[in-house]
């Protein structure tokens, strides 16, 4: 090996500012000690590429790129190794011996194997560093008297210890850079791996975490690599609430989630649910669903997405019902279409307005939550409603749409599909969303008809989950328009609840449909509104909007109704009763038996000339 070329070569990456020459190319933002952009080498939105002065190499979290100011020449630029370490040379002013080819081809493999090593050193140190840290603030939390606040915290927040102790729950009480120095890892280190950071005026070195309740973040073997802390000071309104690692070199918040390592055990049996934050995580495992992941403090992103579609193939995505959660969703849906594959989608569950897993679940527990979970949305009923919504609010005051809009509509409907990469599902998407443009104009446009039909109104046997969700709607459109009890009686009557509550209810309007009772006395309507609330209205609004739309006509919502009652509560009773008089038949075929059959038949008759 050709030493002096060698040494010259490491001159040249000593004296090159690799900030400077990949700066040229990508626009960089500091990060704490190194620099963040958008990747040269693959297309991204969110930045995950990473360049450190200090290491003079580049990385990218999201591709895998990595090296150094010759390998970025090499692999952005096409340079060759000669022409590379030349350019170089030339710019930093250091000379270069002659050189044969094969003391060439030994720098080159000596430089690619020096940065290799290095960077893997540094991530096993770093991955130590976490590991200590996550065992220090777990023990803090236990042990420590400055742990009070935050053992009070949890307490208050239901999260039982042996919970603390599953998640590795931890609380910094700022010690935690004085205690890893005292075991020999350098300042250097500390700032590599973000578990500390260097003030702006004293240039000292301190906790980056310092009184905050600490969320270990995992990866799929299950080592520390991160951590989410919240602050137990809330009335510093300059006190970030959250606060996340830095991206180092073993973690990048876009391409984690937390609790994935458990999850993956659960998604083949369950799926996989993501939610907002590490205590809705908490909360959605103490409650039986241990398939809960979340996103860290940031928007959902493409490579995040892609995470779960490597361990699921139709995640699970759950926000609040709220304005800010379905803007939250459309967000999610608008960055999902380009990277769409087949058999690879999204389904968004909301829950009620106000609440978020955690409150949900210890306000009306698990069987709520799973409720929620068996009626999600489809991401292309939640596009479509997206698009429509729109029209629908110009046009509230008017019977239907002016052509504009309608134009407006179908030219929204080319554009957002185009986003789509994939051409089969692209066109499949366009083809569904002229077909529902079509039938919006062969139709009465009444307010509230844009929205799908309830999830609960399949032509399919229901699960019991989902039996109950179209008995509680059942019940709920009677308590708003009674009205219609004298239509619905009988169908009524044939219901059987497995609920004692939802049973009540029944029994009551059943004596009601029967009574002179006058629908705008106060106390009848105190009554509805009762039961409404047992019922759960938001849920109501939510699978049932058309009852609350003043435009809606009585004959519109009736056939709602019994579209519903058929799905939930017909199908399996003509499904049984096919089976008996099927039975009937073989035994004795006679006029009799017959005519049942044919009364069967008719039956369905009516529903598909009223319904369908």
């Amino acid at each position: 090996m050709n030493s002096a070329f060698n040494q010259a070569v490491q001159e040249v990456l000593s004296r090159t500012s690799i900030v400077e020459l990949i700066g040229a190319d990508v626009r960089l933002q500091k990060k704490g000690t190194n620099y963040l952009g958008l990747c040269p080498f693959h297309q991204e939105k969110t930045p995950s590429f990473t360049v450190s002065e200090p290491k003079n190499y580049y990385h990218c979290f999201g591709c895998g790129a990595h090296g150094n100011a010759i390998n970025y020449m090499m692999n952005r630029h096409n340079y060759s190794f000669k022409d590379a370490i030349t350019l170089l040379a030339d710019k930093s002013n250091v000379h270069l011996p002659e050189f044969s080819n094969k003391a060439l081809t030994q720098a080159q493999q000596d430089v690619q194997q020096e940065k290799q090593r290095e960077y893997k050193d540094q991530k096993q140190q770093i991955i130590e560093v976490h590991r200590l840290a996550a065992e220090y603030y777990h023990v803090a939390l236990l042990k420590k008297r400055e742990g009070d606040n935050a053992r009070k915290y949890l307490q208050k927040r239901q999260v039982s210890p042996q919970t603390i102790v599953q998640f590795q729950i931890g609380y910094a009480d700022g010690g935690l850079t004085k205690y890893l120095m005292s075991l020999g890892y350098s300042e250097e280190l500390l700032l590599s791996a973000g578990v500390a950071l260097r003030e702006d005026q004293t240039k000292r070195i301190r906790d980056r975490f310092i009184n905050r309740l600490m969320f270990p973040i995992l990866d799929i073997r299950n080592r520390p690599i991160a951590f989410g802390g919240r602050t137990l000071d809330d009335s510093n309104p300059n006190i970030p609430k959250y606060l996340n690692s830095q991206d180092t070199p073993i973690f990048h918040k876009g391409s984690n989630l937390y609790n994935l390592n458990t999850a993956i055990k659960y998604i083949k049996e369950k799926g996989i649910v993501l939610v907002e934050g590490y205590m809705d995580v908490i909360a959605m495992v103490s409650y039986g669903f241990p398939q809960a992941v979340a996103s860290l403090g940031t928007a959902l992103t493409e490579t995040q997405i892609e995470v779960l579609w490597k361990y699921c193939e139709r995640p699970v995505l759950c926000f609040d019902g709220d304005n800010a959660g379905v803007r939250a969703s459309i967000r999610v849906v608008r960055r999902v279409l380009p990277i769409l594959k087949p058999g690879k989608t999204l389904f968004f569950c909301y829950l009620p307005k106000d609440l978020d897993p955690d409150e949900l679940l210890k306000t009306q527990g698990a069987n709520a939550m799973q409720e929620h979970l068996d009626n999600t949305s489809s991401l292309a009923d939640v596009l479509w409603r997206d698009m429509v919504s729109v029209y629908e609010q110009k046009n509230s005051n008017r019977d239907t749409w002016i052509p504009e809009d309608k134009a407006a509509l179908k030219r929204d409907i080319l554009n957002v599909t185009t986003l789509i990469k994939d051409p089969d599902i692209q066109n499949l998407y366009k083809q569904l969303f002229l077909e529902k443009f079509n039938l919006m104009q062969k139709r009465p446009q009444q307010k509230g008809l844009l929205k799908p039909v309830p999830a609960v109104a399949r032509l399919s046997p229901q699960s019991k989950p989902q039996k109950i969700l179209g008995q509680k709607i059942l019940l709920g459109i009677l308590l708003e328009k009674p009205v219609l009890l004298s239509d619905v009686d009988e169908l009524l009557s044939m219901m059987d609840f497995v609920n004692s509550e939802l049973s009540e209810i029944k029994d009551w309007l059943l004596d009601v449909s029967v009574s002179d009772i006058n629908y705008a006395e106060p106390t009848f309507l105190e009554r509805c509104a009762a039961f409404l609330e047992k019922i759960g209205k938001d849920t109501l609004k939510v699978h049932a909007p058309f009852v609350f739309d003043l435009d809606a006509s009585t004959e519109f919502i009736l056939k709602r109704w019994k579209e519903i009652w058929f799905c939930t509560e017909g199908y399996s009773m003509i499904k049984g009763d096919f089976r008996r008089m099927g039975n009937a038949l073989k035994q004795n075929f006679d006029e009799k038996s017959w005519n049942q059959m044919r009364a069967l038949f008719s039956s369905i008759d009516y529903f598909d000339k009223d319904l369908m």
